[in-house]
């Protein structure tokens, strides 16, 4: 999952501040630690988590991040859940969010800025704990959007790459490298995407080859490669889709050994009475690094925007609500069966978990217009994602 898909989740947050019944699909809710007494009927209601983004790694360990809200109303900073038995008990960790996997095996999240840099965390055991990644001083100007991506090959080394962003896309700003878990990074050449477009995710294999796909500009979507770490790219692929192209990409990268896959998702944006348009998944593929791939080939067409759930370099899953498509070998082929979620559920989320339990999330969508979302779950299925049922999210212990 790339950093574009966190910053889409993170858009959700100011449509789920105007709603009204962001709790309105509870069921039984674990306490968080040791259960405290039954408060009295005085006493102020316990803050509810509103789901922005789950992701789990397998079929036990995952996270979840999103505001806190009382009455329908958000209350609190962005909050991050962690379990590791499959929801059915949570811990609430300090304040998180963005999470994308900058590698295998690997989460990181965003913590609240501090003496004007970005604070970063990354988990390598499914988000069950966390440390503090040192980033470099950053060359963006302050008060100028910042965009940050990283990837790693190992838990030691790494790059980031940071970008600034205007109405027009982003542009890289510089690129840097670490190979000791970010202790410290070394700068190498800034890539020149000129005519190309802005980049759109990053990826290394090892510690020499990696990957940068890039949309805006020319075909779809431009894959470059590097052998040398990083300090040079050249452009590997340029993947174009048949007309009318979608208005709207976003692009995962996934890896294991050489083999590299990318995802894209084109969608038709948000149409004027505030619904997700239809959603066209396509994917290519190397077997080197990067340095040759596969036609651009397509794959579901959603009646919805569809997040596809990208395990591996083979497993993907797109669930629209009515459907669920799973590929076995990287979207070369699709199979296709019928889904069913809780009744006025809509996923909203990327699929993910792992080969007994699948999790996404969903909401509850109203009549065409300004208010989209009236209520959220985080759902599982124990059938490969043909049926889905709510699991209870915990009631939020007050801020330290």
């Amino acid at each position: 999952m790339d950093e574009g898909r966190s910053r889409r989740a993170l858009a959700w947050i100011g449509l789920a501040a105007l709603a009204v019944a962001v709790a309105g699909v509870v069921y039984l809710r674990p306490t968080l630690g040791t259960p405290a007494a039954s408060p009295s009927p005085a006493a102020s209601p316990a803050a509810a988590l509103l789901p922005v983004q789950a992701v789990f790694v397998d079929d036990l360990r995952g996270v979840v991040f999103g505001p806190s809200v009382r009455a329908g109303v958000v209350t609190g900073p962005l909050v991050l859940i962690a379990t590791r038995d499959g929801g059915r008990t949570w811990r609430q960790l300090r304040g998180l969010s963005g999470l994308s996997s900058p590698g295998p095996g690997l989460l990181l999240a965003h913590g609240t800025p501090a003496a004007g840099a970005d604070a970063v965390e990354v988990s390598a055991d499914g988000g069950q704990s966390w440390r503090p990644l040192p980033i470099p001083a950053l060359d963006v100007p302050s008060g100028r959007p910042r965009i940050l991506r990283f990837a790693f090959a190992t838990a030691r080394a790494g790059w980031l790459l940071e970008a600034t962003g205007d109405a027009s896309g982003e542009v890289p700003a510089a690129l840097w490298r670490t190979s000791d878990g970010g202790g410290s990074w070394s700068r190498l050449p800034t890539p020149d995407l000129t005519g190309l477009g802005g980049p759109a995710d990053l990826r290394f294999v090892d510690s020499e080859r990696g990957v940068l796909a890039v949309t805006g500009d020319g075909a779809a979507l431009v894959l470059l490669a590097t052998g040398d770490g990083g300090a040079t790219w050249r452009p590997a692929a340029e993947l174009d889709m048949p007309p009318p192209r979608p208005p709207v990409f976003a692009v995962e990268l996934a890896s294991a050994g050489p083999r590299v896959l990318a995802v894209v998702e084109g969608f038709g944006g948000v149409s004027s009475a505030g619904r997700p348009g239809p959603a066209q998944v396509y994917t290519a593929a190397s077997a080197d690094a990067g340095h040759t791939w596969t036609p651009l080939r397509a794959g579901p067409l959603t009646r919805v925007e569809s997040r596809p759930g990208v395990q591996g370099v083979d497993r993907l899953l797109v669930l629209d609500g009515l459907r669920i498509w799973t590929s076995g070998d990287g979207g070369a082929t699709w199979a296709v069966r019928p889904a069913r979620l809780p009744d006025a559920l809509e996923p909203i989320g990327a699929v993910s978990g792992g080969q007994r339990s699948l999790f996404v999330l969903a909401a509850e969508l109203g009549p065409p217009g300004p208010l989209p979302i009236a209520a959220r779950s985080l759902l599982r299925s124990s059938d490969d994602g043909a049926h889905w049922a709510p699991v209870a999210l915990p009631r939020l212990r007050p801020a330290a």
